[in-house]
């Protein structure tokens, strides 16, 4: 069975980073048109940002959909705790805006500083309170010609704006969008929230997997955008390991799965720390058809980094901003021989294995949620 946990200084993990960022502000606003809780990797990631800037000692309050602060804080294991200003759900994006904006107008005089991925709201706040700072934040460039048409007014009143990807930045720039007000920032992980102290064989008695078996996990969206029936195909021929996936079971996988007894559906988990843990190899796919593909800073990649596990990853540009031949194994998208493939090279070569996923781990340590919130903090100074 093929384990590669790598030792580490578990206190240099836990450190707050340090990186010389004098903090002026006092009192953060991050506004998100979305309700809470939710299973997406979307809300999951404004979770994590308002933990990593409450961590930094700012007074931090989201502004969101839901009902349930005790709910939204189970759900999320939210440990460096955050305010709440939760408004009814409503299911059209133009009326929580204005509900949104209506409820900042309640309350601006206690927020200088705002953090939102609302476009809308950006634009109506810079508008009515030019003297705010506002700092939106874009994930994804694909949207239409009436979308554009008030991004490009929303870009000259904002103070900055930050992107998730190399990908959206160089588009914004080709339009003309001026590259000293955009700051490209990936998405992040929780170290902490990784480094468990669970056994592999611990873990997969939690989760009533094989012992004695090799196994290669995905955790995430299940649409079939996500290249799972490259995975399940690549089951039915390497028959002696345990494929197995977290998240929606879809009808498709479940008729993949009455075929195949070594693909094993799970459902979704709100603990992956405990997945990865009880894995071999971690797989995350990708094909064209995905919307984003171009844009995209999957959180599940920084994720897998973290979890000092091989990772085997669709070979997407954006992927390779984040990855390379040192730290990961890259298939072809829809290929399952090209993914079979990688997952024998790992299997019959657990030293390079070992040193691949040693160096994901050591850029993971670049990539933390805390390191994000002290680059974003540093715009608003």
């Amino acid at each position: 069975m093929v384990s590669l946990m790598i030792s580490s200084n578990k206190r240099n993990e836990n450190m707050n980073v340090k990186m010389n960022v004098k903090i002026n502000i006092k009192k953060l606003l991050y506004v998100h048109n979305g309700d809470f809780p939710d299973t997406s990797a979307n809300r999951r990631q404004v979770i994590n940002m308002c933990e990593a800037f409450s961590k930094t000692g700012i007074d931090t309050t989201l502004l969101a959909l839901g009902k349930d602060k005790r709910k939204i804080n189970q759900f999320y294991k939210i440990k460096n705790k955050f305010n709440f200003i939760l408004l009814k759900k409503s299911s059209n994006y133009y009326i929580r805006t204005i509900r949104f904006f209506l409820k900042f107008m309640t309350i601006s005089k206690q927020y200088d500083n705002i953090f939102t991925r609302d476009l809308m709201f950006a634009f109506l706040v810079k508008s009515f309170y030019p003297k705010k700072k506002v700092i939106y934040e874009l994930h994804d460039y694909s949207n239409g010609n009436l979308w554009r048409a008030w991004f490009k007014r929303t870009f000259n009143k904002i103070d900055s704006l930050v992107v998730i990807s190399k990908g959206i930045k160089d588009d914004l720039v080709k339009d003309n969008y001026s590259s000293k007000k955009i700051i490209t920032l990936h998405d992040g992980v929780d170290l902490e929230r990784f480094n468990i102290s669970l056994s592999q064989k611990e873990a997969r008695k939690k989760l009533n997997l094989p012992l004695n078996k090799k196994i290669i996990s995905y955790v995430g969206n299940t649409e079939e955008v996500r290249d799972l029936m490259t995975f399940a195909k690549v089951a039915s021929e390497l028959k002696d390991i345990i494929f197995v996936i977290y998240g929606t079971k879809r009808s498709y996988l479940k008729e993949l799965a009455k075929k195949n007894s070594n693909l094993v559906l799970k459902g979704f988990t709100t603990s992956p720390e405990i997945v990865y843990q009880a894995s071999d190899i971690l797989f995350s796919g990708y094909t064209d058809k995905i919307k984003t593909i171009k844009y995209m800073s999957p959180l599940k990649i920084f994720e897998y980094m973290a979890a000092k596990r091989p990772i085997i990853v669709a070979d997407f540009t954006r992927i390779r901003d984040v990855l390379s031949e040192d730290s990961a194994f890259f298939y072809r998208s829809k290929d399952h021989n090209s993914l079979s493939h990688a997952i024998r090279a790992i299997l019959s070569n657990p030293k390079m294995a070992m040193t691949k996923t040693k160096k994901s781990y050591e850029l993971s340590k670049q990539n933390t949620w805390a390191r994000r919130a002290q680059k974003i903090i540093a715009l608003f100074n």
